[in-house]
């Protein structure tokens, strides 16, 4: 029973230690920190790639383990981060429950994938992985979940994304 224990717990550790979410010290967690802004949003349906100019401009805000989305004055969604560097290339999951309605029900799960490389000091660049929404019509509860990209060209899986630092840090 104690090595079955011992086991467990050093499996635990592991996990724990693999993924970076909420691992304050890991050096890209702490070069991420602050406010960056869309510089650039490329995507391509199929038609070719094309700039998606209604969301440059937008704030990502990363604060610990914590990223707030700023589309515009008057809407901000916060997501919880969770890094992997040790893929190749580098993961990043985002999260975020949504209570619409706010009757303290989630009313949308939803779940991003990421793929994000730091190509100078003050540039990110990450593949936003696009998403499916599924809605119960018989609760009316919705969950997303991404699609993972693969590496740093979009297409119908993802969106690249170019993020600048602010001057905030």
């Amino acid at each position: 029973m104690l090595a079955l224990k011992s086991i467990l717990t050093c499996t635990m550790t592991l996990l724990a230690t693999a993924c970076c979410g909420g691992c304050d010290g890991h050096p890209d967690q702490q070069q991420m920190q602050g406010t960056w802004t869309v510089q650039d949003w490329v995507c391509d349906t199929g038609n070719g790639p094309s700039t998606f100019e209604r969301n440059v401009g937008w704030e990502f805000r990363f604060d610990g383990d914590q990223l707030t989305i700023k589309q515009s004055a008057d809407f901000e969604q916060t997501w919880t981060v969770q890094l992997d560097p040790s893929q190749s290339p580098k993961t990043m999951l985002i999260r975020s429950q949504m209570d619409f309605n706010e009757d303290g029900e989630i009313d949308l799960d939803a779940t991003r994938y990421c793929v994000y490389r730091f190509d100078e000091a003050d540039t990110i660049t990450l593949m936003y992985g696009s998403m499916h929404t599924n809605v119960s019509l018989d609760s009316g509860k919705a969950q997303s979940e991404g699609l993972v990209p693969t590496g740093f060209v979009p297409d119908a899986r993802a969106s690249l994304v170019t993020l600048k630092r602010a001057t905030d840090r």
